[in-house]
């Protein structure tokens, strides 16, 4: 009997002892210098809103009012590319990384009946964001998986364009662009799958404004909001250099 718990409890170690070499094995794969491809799914919002005694669709009014002049929402696949370097503490993780998601520049145009015109806008949603942040998380035993949060800033781009015109100038063709870096925060979770590693997360964007110029209506102005912002979720897999 004694024979028999003693190779229990001798087998139970070398389970264990294997268990434990594994996951400090898949750890460790998750330190270093990496880069990494994925794929995004990236949704946009960019809505341009006015202030005045006149609005795009109607003749001009007395009073200043809020109106809507063009809003352009947009859900876009796209690729990613992410470069970067982190290290362990016991099971606390911590490191920084510059990526580019890449999506196709998108582009909607609005039109407003307004005589003698039906003047047109043109929102265009650019395509290439930059990032960079910092990542720090916490290595799970029981998942095998590293949870991370990562805090940075992006720069989201746009551009709106007024194309209705008349002899007076009923509209200004004008094009505002509106590009700025943005604070922006992330979750994931990413864990060793073979040679490489699979990440999976997601961030918001947190919009960003522009107020400087104005649309006019003969001796009329009214003044224009232009607000972004997106949120994406992407998918990356990444090779850690040994």
């Amino acid at each position: 009997m004694k024979k028999l718990l003693l190779l229990a409890g001798c087998l139970s170690s070398f389970g264990v002892s294997e268990a434990t070499n594994t996951t400090d094995t898949d750890k460790q794969a998750l330190a270093g210098f990496y880069i990494g491809l994925g794929i995004n799914y990236t949704h946009t919002e960019n809505k341009i809103d006015g202030y005045g005694p006149y609005d795009p669709s109607g003749l001009p009014r007395n009073g200043a009012r809020d109106y809507v002049i063009s809003r352009t929402k947009t859900d876009k696949f796209g690729g990613t590319i992410a470069a970067g370097y982190g290290t362990f503490f016991d099971d606390f993780y911590v490191g920084a990384e510059v990526a580019l998601d890449i999506n196709k520049h998108r582009k909607i145009s609005s039109t407003y009946v307004c005589a003698p015109l039906t003047p047109t806008y043109n929102s265009k949603i650019k395509g290439v964001v930059p990032c960079f942040c910092v990542r720090f998380g916490k290595y799970t035993e029981c998942f095998n998986s590293l949870f991370y949060a990562k805090l940075g800033m992006a720069k989201i781009s746009s551009e709106f364009q007024e194309t209705g015109k008349t002899s007076t100038d009923f509209y200004i063709p004008d094009v505002r662009k509106l590009s700025k870096f943005t604070p922006f925060v992330a979750i994931g979770i990413e864990r060793r799958v073979g040679a490489v590693n699979l990440r999976l997360e997601g961030d918001y964007k947190f919009s960003i404004k522009n107020n400087d110029k104005s649309i006019t209506h003969n001796q009329y102005s009214a003044k224009v909001k232009n607000r972004l912002s997106a949120a994406t979720v992407r998918i990356v897999c990444t090779y850690t250099f040994r």
